[in-house]
């Protein structure tokens, strides 16, 4: 496999403290995991884990949540140095519950599983922070942002001067969001039927490569110049998967996107990004076979994730190809080997 030169990738959006418990409803009995989660927080930790330097940009506090995050971003090599450290904040807390439906289904709870009351939630980065931050901002060769806000947009026009591309993957988008943004993103994600107000937009002599995630149907993309088309190129799944837990799936994509294949994206070269989504479909594919969005770093290293993906594309025998690189025995990542038997290659 070749190696992928270091970037810089700055990132902003959602950087919060995933608790997931391993069953469709809270008990005291409940198995719960801590992670770092929010789509900023899963990309800037998967981009810094493929071993690049991933900068994030979040509005955090000194509770023990946003303690949490720090010390798991450092242990992951992320660059902290824009998590703010407000006194007054606090680090947004998200309850993840599976459903262990076969499927990967989950749902969200915002709210403290026992007294009800509404747990600490996302807050945008202040002017005052983003002044400060503006003085001291590296150069970067991509900025994602998983949210438009006007920290968001000033962020992402002060990084398109100097020459960053541009990734959006926004939840849902407004007409006046799309219009922000239409002057300066080069890389619009989002799952489909998302990006309604994107169908009738212009965009004058620029080139977007839009992208719609479409979850068992694969994804499928186009470089649209000045608007979009009917015509889409579809990339179909590597495989079929008894899902553990599909939180996470997008950002596992998008982490390989910006890892990986960023010379595709600047050059809007349509046939390498439709190669280069065949294998980040594989990366996400592997991530839902763990519980959390990053579980499957908890057991396997990402050069590990990068062979097994590469594997699939190629419909090579992933349980075969798990005993070529020792992925056997009573290791952690031998949990890898049970998880496989789901793939019908």
């Amino acid at each position: 496999m070749s190696k992928i030169s270091q970037i810089t990738c700055v990132s902003s959006g959602l950087v919060a403290l995933d608790l997931i418990c391993l069953s469709p409803r809270f008990s005291p009995e409940a198995s719960v995991h801590r992670q770092t989660g929010g789509s900023c927080g899963n990309v800037a930790a998967i981009v810094a884990a493929a071993g690049h330097r991933s900068i994030p940009i979040a509005r955090l506090g000194t509770d023990p949540a946003s303690d949490h995050i720090r010390s798991e971003f450092t242990e992951l090599n992320v660059d902290t140095r824009f998590l703010s450290k407000d006194p007054k904040d606090r680090a947004p807390i998200i309850f993840q519950y599976l459903k262990n439906d076969g499927g990967g289904g989950h749902r969200f709870d915002l709210r403290h599983p026992v007294t009800r009351k509404h747990l600490p939630q996302f807050r945008p980065v202040t002017k005052e922070a983003l002044r400060e931050i503006g003085t001291r901002l590296p150069k970067a060769d991509v900025f994602y942002a998983d949210r438009v806000t006007p920290g968001s947009v000033q962020i992402a026009e002060f990084l398109k001067e100097r020459g960053s591309l541009i990734f959006f993957e926004p939840q849902r988008i407004t007409e006046k969001e799309l219009s922000r943004i239409l002057p300066i993103v080069d890389v619009l994600k989002s799952a489909q039927g998302r990006l309604g107000a994107l169908e009738c937009a212009h965009f004058p002599k620029r080139t977007i490569t839009v992208i719609e995630t479409l979850g068992d149907a694969g994804v499928r993309f186009q470089c649209a110049h000045s608007k979009m088309s009917a015509k889409w190129t579809s990339v179909p799944p590597v495989a079929s998967v008894a899902a553990v837990d599909t939180a996470g799936a997008g950002d596992w994509m998008s982490a390989y996107l910006i890892s990986e294949a960023l010379s595709a994206l600047k050059n809007n070269d349509a046939g390498a990004i439709a190669k280069h989504l065949k294998t980040a479909s594989a990366w996400s594919l592997l991530a839902i076979l763990f519980p959390g969005a990053r579980g499957a770093l908890r057991h396997l290293s990402i050069d590990v994730v990068k062979t097994i993906a590469h594997a699939l594309v190629r419909a090579d025998s992933a349980s075969e190809h798990l005993k070529s690189i020792g992925v056997e025995g009573d290791t952690p990542a031998a949990k890898m080997s049970v998880a496989l038997a789901a793939l019908r290659i």
